[in-house]
């Protein structure tokens, strides 16, 4: 192939010169087009998730191969819910570290330096970066909320729900959409999308769960959590266009997750690979509960962790981060 294309696009530099030739195709050993992107190493990820298979509920990190597990952060406190920075350099995370609620934390991959974002009396949870990692979005109550990543020019993105009278953990994270002007959110019954004063409907209303987006890295496909008819109350994943109206995830989705298993806080990785903690033959609505940490990848599922305690909250990395050692 690489031959093939050396002599196209010599033949285009007699028509266009300076156009339509990347230097890193004249190589004919480069097996890949112009333009192509190259396969992403699965290896070079990591997993982040939050478990209390240690002092206490901790962050933890994991290659997709299972290599290189360490706890990341281990603080008397409670650690949850960590999410990857779109560059690689940060982790942000749920803590109650200085007393009380729930505040969002942000922590330098580089030197382990941690600094806090959020100061909100009801608490703040389920961190996302914006698109272009100058914002933190996190739910506090029903609603979300943006800030720069030291906590000013806090701002308020959805309204508040009638669902979930006093809001809390039952409410999925915000989801930033590549756009960098909506955000996908929950309000634990259907899926939205704002922007602005424009809101989209993703996934219709019911009266049981629809909650916890998670985007596709090409923004075409979301797949949430939802509670449906034969689960037993136990929550299954289901994959919905982001781009149409689903009346119902359980009927009008495709599900991933098996039955007898209760899926939760799905993570979107590379590759098409899902992540997500998993309870098989119970619930994960309280805590502890043995559970294992499972991945799908076109149709295919195994398991990553298991066996070492309540796993939940996973986060995918960007191919190629560095975690430094402190």
């Amino acid at each position: 192939m690489g031959r093939n294309w050396l002599i196209a696009c010599a033949a285009q530099m007699g028509l266009v010169a300076g156009l339509g030739c990347d230097s890193r195709a004249l190589d004919p050993m480069d097996p890949h087009m112009p333009g192509d992107t190259p396969p992403i190493d699965p290896a070079a990820a990591w997993i982040a998730f939050d478990s209390d298979g240690g002092s206490g509920r901790d962050i933890w990190v994991i290659r997709v191969d299972q290599s290189a597990r360490r706890a990341l952060i281990t603080e008397p406190s409670t650690e949850a819910q960590p999410t990857f920075s779109h560059d690689g350099t940060k982790l942000a995370y749920a803590s109650d570290r200085d007393g009380g609620v729930m505040q969002i934390y942000v922590m330098n991959l580089a030197n382990g330096v941690v600094s806090r974002v959020t100061q909100r009396s009801g608490g703040a949870h389920d961190p996302a970066f914006s698109i272009d990692d100058t914002r933190i979005g996190y739910r506090s109550g029903d609603s979300v909320f943006t800030a720069l990543l030291d906590g000013s020019d806090e701002r308020q993105a959805t309204g508040g729900s009638l669902c979930c009278a006093g809001g809390g953990p039952e409410f999925g994270g915000p989801v930033f959409p590549s756009d960098g002007q909506s955000v996908i959110y929950d309000d634990y019954n259907a899926i939205y999308a704002v922007s602005g004063t424009d809101r989209r409907t993703i996934v219709m209303p019911t009266t049981g769960e629809q909650s916890h987006p998670a985007l596709s890295p090409d923004g075409s496909t979301i797949v949430l959590q939802a509670t449906c008819a034969g689960d037993d109350a136990a929550r299954s994943l289901w994959m919905v266009p982001a781009n149409a109206i689903t009346p119902y995830s359980c009927t009008g989705g495709q599900r991933i997750s098996e039955l007898g298993t209760d899926a939760t806080h799905a993570a979107w990785g590379p590759n098409n690979m899902i992540v997500w903690g998993s309870v098989r033959g119970g619930t994960n609505s309280t805590s502890p509960v043995l559970s294992d940490l499972v991945l799908w990848q076109d149709g295919k599922l195994r398991t990553v962790e298991s066996g070492t305690g309540d796993i939940r909250n996973p986060s995918w990395s960007p191919p190629g981060t560095t975690i430094g050692m402190w």
